[in-house]
C-alpha cells in the first residue's frame, strides 16, 4: 500500500479493515503514513450504526495529505518512494523465508524476524521522511461515539499470535481466541469447536480436516485459507471474508453464513449440501448461503 501512495501520491487514503487491524499491524500502517505526510483519523464502526439489522464492526481510516491542504499539489519523493520500495522487497523475501522454514518447525523464530523487519520498516520511513523534507504529522482518533476510547483498549489486549505456526492437532476448544492472528498457519486436524474467534486473521491458513463445529467465525478474515473437509456444524461465519479459500468437503450442516463474502463457486458447492437452522443466530443455512 505505502509503495503505491508513494507513486500515486492521493490528496485522500481510505482504508478499510477488520477491527483486528488494531492489535494487528495498526502501527505499522500509521508509521507509514505519517511518513509519507499524511494526517491520519480512524475510527470502528459496524453496519448497525448506520441502520443494519446486523452489527459487523468495521475499522475505517481516512488520510489526508498534508501537502495538498491548501490546493498546493507537490512533487513526488523519489527516496521515500525508493524506501517503500525496498521495504516491500524486504518484507516478501522474509515471507518467502517463512514458508521455507515452517516445515522445519522453526516458525516462531521467522515469525519473529519478519515482526522485527516491520519495525525496521516504520523507523526507516521516517529516517527517509525526515531527508526528504515530508513533515512528520501526528495520527489523530477520530472521536465517535462508537469508537472512544477503542484504540487503546485494543491496542494493549493481550493475545497470542500463531502467525505462521503449525498448530496441526492441537485442541483450541471452547477458547477464546477472538482478534487472533492464525495467518498463514497450518492447523491440519486441529480441533477450534466452540472456540470464540470472531474477527480472528486465517488469511493463506490451511486447515484441512480441522474442527470448528459451533465456532464463533463472524467477521473472521479467512482469505486464500484451505478449510476442505472441514466440520463448520453449527458454526456462525457472519461477515466473514473468504474470498479465494477452499471449502471442498466442508460439512456446513446448521452453519450460519450470513453476509459472508465466498467465491460463486464455493457457494454453489455449499449449497448442494446445505442444510439445517442455526442453533445461535437462528439463521437457515441455505438461505444464509444465497442458495
Amino acid at each position: 500500500m505505502a509503495r503505491i501512495i508513494c507513486e500515486v501520491q492521493p490528496r485522500y487514503v481510505f482504508v478499510e479493515n477488520s477491527p483486528a487491524l488494531l492489535t494487528r499491524g495498526l502501527g505499522v500502517v500509521l508509521g507509514d503514513l505519517a511518513a509519507l505526510g499524511y494526517d491520519c483519523r480512524w475510527t470502528v464502526l459496524g453496519a448497525a450504526d448506520v441502520g443494519a439489522p446486523h452489527q459487523r464492526d468495521r475499522f475505517w481510516l481516512v488520510a489526508t495529505d498534508t501537502h495538498c491542504r491548501d490546493g498546493e499539489e507537490h512533487d513526488a519523493q523519489p527516496k521515500v518512494c525508493e524506501g517503500a520500495r525496498t521495504i516491500a522487497a524486504g518484507v516478501r523475501a522474509a515471507v518467502a523465508d517463512a514458508d521455507q522454514h515452517l516445515a522445519e518447525g522453526e516458525a516462531r523464530l521467522v515469525a519473529a524476524a519478519v515482526s522485527s523487519l516491520l519495525a525496521l520498516a516504520v523507523s526507516l520511513f521516517l529516517v527517509l521522511s525526515s531527508l526528504a523534507g515530508l513533515p512528520i504529522a501526528p495520527a489523530l482518533a477520530l472521536d465517535t461515539s462508537t469508537g472512544v476510547g477503542l484504540q487503546d483498549r485494543a491496542l494493549f489486549q493481550d493475545t497470542v499470535d500463531y502467525t505462521l505456526t503449525n498448530q496441526s492437532g492441537n485442541d483450541f476448544s471452547g477458547q477464546q481466541l477472538a482478534n487472533t492472528s492464525f495467518a498463514g498457519a497450518v492447523g491440519k486436524g486441529a480441533n477450534f469447536a466452540g472456540a470464540n474467534l470472531h474477527g480472528a486473521i486465517l488469511t493463506q491458513g490451511a486447515f484441512p480436516e480441522a474442527n470448528f463445529a459451533g465456532a464463533d467465525l463472524s467477521d473472521a478474515l479467512m482469505d486464500r485459507t484451505d478449510m476442505s473437509h472441514t466440520d463448520l456444524r453449527g458454526a456462525v461465519l457472519v461477515g466473514a471474508i473468504a474470498s479465494g479459500g477452499s471449502f471442498t468437503g466442508a460439512n456446513v450442516e446448521n452453519a450460519d453464513f450470513t453476509d459472508a463474502l465466498l467465491d460463486r463457486v464455493d457457494q454453489r458447492l455449499l449449497c448442494q449440501s446445505a442444510s439445517g437452522t442455526n442453533p445461535i443466530t437462528g439463521a437457515d443455512t441455505r438461505s444464509s448461503l444465497g442458495c
